[in-house]
């Protein structure tokens, strides 16, 4: 699905996800973003940045495709054992611990098609974030990045995107009124569709 296409969607509150499934998710996100990853996540995924599994959940839900999930559980109380019991009916390979390990990295497989970055979010992180990680992307992929309304989050993905010199075919930027904004995007997200 195009991201256009996924995103008009979403703001429907429209994907493959049934209410049964929206209803039992947690997480700090909202239905639009947990919609539009169902809508747009069609090849080999990344998450970095899983928390409770949440997006990790909407994302794979009613496929099967090649995905791994990153998180170290440093934040907001780190929930490890309830991300465990979220996500016990999926299939994916996770790796628990900084995502900025190099361990970490070299255990990513290669070729991803969709990377949805929820991690720490200074500038350098989000530098970090698709540098340290653009080889194990596909040629062309579609980077997610949430937490958007955050300036230091947008600085550090557009520096990395130019120090790459990556071509932009394709960006939306999603703000909200405010941070924890369930009925939109939550804290903001932007959808980018990248060559190398």
């Amino acid at each position: 699905m195009q991201i256009k296409q996924a995103i008009e969607k979403a703001e429907l509150l429209k994907s493959n996800l049934p209410a049964v499934v929206i209803a039992g998710l947690k997480g700090m996100s909202s239905p639009r973003i947990w919609h539009l990853l169902n809508n747009l996540v069609q090849g080999a995924y990344l998450e970095i940045g899983t928390w409770k599994g949440s997006t990790l959940i909407a994302a794979l839900y009613g496929k099967q495709i090649r995905a791994t999930a990153i998180d170290d559980f440093s934040q907001f109380g780190g929930p490890h054992k309830e991300f465990l019991a979220n996500t016990a009916n999926l299939t994916f390979a996770f790796l628990n611990g900084d995502c900025f390990n190099t361990l970490q990295i070299e255990a990513v497989g290669e070729g991803n098609e969709y990377y949805f970055y929820d991690g720490g979010h200074t500038e350098q992180d989000q530098y970090n974030a698709l540098v340290m990680y653009i080889g194990k992307m596909a040629g062309e992929f579609v980077y997610i990045v949430d937490d958007w309304n955050h300036e230091p989050a947008r600085t550090g993905t557009r520096k990395a995107i130019a120090d790459l010199q990556l071509h932009v075919i394709e960006e939306h930027e999603l703000f909200t009124p405010g941070n924890g904004h369930r009925e939109t995007w939550w804290n903001g997200i932007a959808i980018f569709r990248l060559r190398k």
